[in-house]
């Protein structure tokens, strides 16, 4: 009887840290709706990144306003936190302000946006690669499905960059996507986004200006399907 109970508190204890781990945290997405993004394990370790758009500088101007800063952007598999499966696809993204003002003060951003998500499942989430890293407030996603937005209640400031934010599909394929950050201004960035086929003309043109790595990676893939 006491083997029976302390077998029972052992699957209790295992069940309860899977629960706490970060990959046993689904953050479902639906369209129209709007989700608190979860911890998850860092998507670029132990991953296989298919596409990389690597550091993007962005300057845009508008008036007395101005902002300056980076982007980047990744498309992975074989991450463990998916909750759809190893084998779909895993968008992350991330961005600095390093300059720039409103007119009135230092420049500011309240809001990334990441498209083209139509017709796919998607769970969300981050990681922090330090603790000096904005965590998104809230993330929604549009009626449509298309847009998802990381919303920043407390906007990032000059010096500052975003955690790791996480879009999980159930796309097999990724293509060409946009990540947008916004205030007053809006800085467009090269990114990828989910698609059920590959797409090797759009993605050779997104990823003309960024490192081949993407490209191969593809081939990669193509070849595995």
């Amino acid at each position: 009887m006491k083997m029976i109970v302390r077998s029972l508190a052992v699957c209790a204890a295992a069940f309860g840290l899977a629960l706490l781990s970060p990959q046993a945290h689904a953050t479902l997405l639906p369209s129209g709706g709007s989700v608190l993004p979860n911890a998850q394990l860092n998507p670029l370790s132990g991953t296989t990144i298919d596409f990389n758009t690597g550091v993007q500088n962005y300057n845009v101007t508008g008036g007395s306003a101005s902002m300056t800063g980076t982007g980047q952007a990744w498309a992975v598999h074989n991450y463990a936190s998916n909750p759809f499966g190893l084998g779909d696809e895993t968008f992350v993204y991330q961005v600095s302000l390093t300059g720039g003002t409103t007119g009135s003060g230092p420049a500011i951003i309240e809001r990334l946006t990441m498209s083209a998500f139509d017709s796919f499942l998607t769970d969300v989430g981050y990681f922090q690669q330090n603790g000096s890293q904005v965590i998104p407030s809230a993330m929604g996603r549009t009626g449509s499905g298309a847009i998802i937005n990381a919303e920043y209640s407390t906007p990032i400031a000059i010096g500052q960059t975003t955690v790791l934010i996480i879009i999980n599909t159930n796309a097999p394929f990724a293509t060409a996507g946009t990540l947008t950050a916004q205030d007053g201004l809006t800085a467009n960035l090269n990114a990828f986004a989910p698609t059920a086929t590959p797409e090797p003309a759009t993605m050779a043109m997104a990823l003309s200006a960024v490192p081949f790595l993407g490209l191969a990676a593809w081939r990669r893939r193509r070849k595995a399907v």
